[in-house]
């Protein structure tokens, strides 16, 4: 990724991957205090009907947990599979960044974005994710990074144009 006059310039194509781990971040969480309270409910109702066992509560808060995750991660595939497709024809993209605003342009048109209108920045496992809306984000793919001292530099310039509290690296 070249840095130019204090300027990012990044092309990418977008992968399934990428989509899938932005589709975790936006309802991942939520998902799982759902899993978590559902498995409770449970719980609780069996353990009035059964009686006092701790342990059987806790074997079938377990297997509950498991087969809700399980469902979850499955839901969140299934979306990402439904909204994405399965090619990444038209999935290139390009994204200027200066001090100003964030410019992405793709097949479909142009989004601009002011650094001072970021919902929120997160790094993932494969991405970095400026988010423009609570479920909308631009994405910055770790794969496109030359090396450590790139991704750093990048990571540099986004702490440098943002509110902190809204960076989670």
């Amino acid at each position: 990724m070249p840095v130019i006059y204090d300027k990012f310039v990044f092309k990418t194509d977008l992968l399934f991957e990428d989509y899938m781990e932005l589709n975790k971040i936006i309802i991942g969480k939520m998902m799982l205090l759902l899993v978590i309270a559902i498995d409770a409910f449970f719980c609780y109702m069996i353990f009035d009907r059964i009686g006092r066992s701790i342990p059987v509560i806790v074997l079938i808060f377990a297997a509950l947990f498991v087969v809700l995750y399980l469902l979850e991660w499955y839901f969140i595939r299934w979306r990402a599979k439904k909204i994405f497709g399965k090619t990444t024809v038209s999935r290139e993209i390009k994204i200027t960044m200066d001090d100003e605003v964030i410019v992405q342009e793709s097949r479909t048109g142009e989004t601009t974005l002011a650094w001072k209108d970021v919902y929120r920045v997160v790094g993932g496992k494969r991405c970095y994710f400026i988010f423009l809306t609570k479920n909308k984000a631009f994405y910055f793919p770790k794969r496109n990074f030359k090396d450590k001292d790139d991704e750093q530099l990048f990571c540099d310039y986004i702490i440098r144009n943002t509110t902190p509290f809204k960076v989670k690296f």
